[in-house]
């Protein structure tokens, strides 16, 4: 209720799993369209641990590698995104848990 009061568009999960990442970034920029530019702030504990998994907070069912990937790709298509920040990679979590998994997960959004 907040963040509709606040003009903010949000998606949970199950948003994602009915609708799709493609149609969920349609309706984000349609959304977005009245203005110049986009500062993306993506928290790497949105993608699910299988892929990511040195986080503070890891929690199973998350984005997947590719549908976080997807929603830099279209906001960097867009033409409008003029800055990006990638938080909540902590290769210390989860000791015995190779950690260039999730180094390796957040250079390649940012890289998209």
């Amino acid at each position: 209720e907040t963040l509709r009061k606040l003009g903010i568009k949000a998606f949970s999960m199950y948003d994602v799993d009915r609708l799709g990442v493609g149609k969920i970034m349609e309706q984000t920029l349609d959304h977005l369209k009245g203005h110049k530019e986009i500062h993306l702030s993506f928290d790497i504990d949105a993608i699910d641990p299988f892929f990511a998994p040195h986080t503070g907070t890891a929690v199973t069912g998350g984005l997947t590698f590719r549908e976080g990937n997807y929603i830099c790709e279209a906001l960097f298509d867009s033409g409008k995104l003029s800055s990006m920040e990638l938080v909540e990679v902590d290769p210390a979590q989860h000791a015995g848990v190779e950690h260039t998994r999730t180094i390796d997960c957040a250079l390649t959004l940012i890289g998209s």
